[in-house]
């Protein structure tokens, strides 16, 4: 399943403009022509891999 920039920013309770920043840090994305696309997988494992253990 793929996620718009919108429905990325309401998963995760950020703003587009943080999603944007996010993927400039290393966020998974898939173009399709001029429109950018997150896989749920793909997010859901860089979110993990986001965590720290303190």
């Amino acid at each position: 399943m793929l996620l718009t920039i919108p429905e990325v920013a309401q998963q995760l309770h950020i703003s587009r403009a943080h999603v944007y920043t996010l993927i400039k840090q290393g966020l998974p994305t898939i173009h399709l022509g001029r429109c950018i696309r997150v896989n749920v997988t793909s997010l859901r494992v860089w979110l993990l891999a986001q965590e720290t253990h303190d």
